[in-house]
């Protein structure tokens, strides 16, 4: 598959669960509450600032060395989107539960913990490219 290929089913994967995490927002409750609202805004960040991400980490052609060092950076961020559709599922399900208070905190410290998380691997992929280009400096390939 080529870069164009696979940059077109991510976008396609990301749409999906895009609009899924919309649906199931505004479908699950029996009522729409200002915590959904809230949950909406902090879903929102969440897939436009990882399409933004994957939009520039993928600029241009990527061999498959390059691919392999962002590869952290990528598994964390869909993971970030995993755990946003289950706020989104779980905001929805307790709506009555979950105080506006409540659902900012945990969408906050989600948003927080896993940005701090992708923003360590980008530091991480940085320093493994350094390490490797050290290690090809001082061996001789065969």
């Amino acid at each position: 598959m080529t870069m164009n290929k696979s940059r077109t089913v991510g976008i396609v994967i990301w749409a999906i669960a895009f609009f899924l995490s919309v649906f199931l927002l505004f479908i699950v409750p029996n009522h729409i509450s200002s915590g959904i609202y809230l949950t909406l805004v902090f879903d929102i960040v969440a897939f436009i600032s990882c399409l933004v991400l994957w939009i520039v980490i993928f600029r241009g052609d990527k061999t498959p060395k390059q691919a392999f060092y962002v590869s952290p950076t990528i598994t964390v961020s869909i993971i970030y989107l995993l755990i946003q559709l289950v706020i989104c599922i779980a905001e929805g399900l307790l709506v009555d539960k979950i105080s506006l208070r409540g659902s900012l905190i945990l969408n906050f410290i989600t948003m927080a913990i896993m940005w701090f998380l992708i923003l360590s691997t980008i530091i991480a992929k940085n320093h493994a490219q350094r390490v490797d280009s050290r290690q090809k400096d001082h061996h001789v390939e065969l």
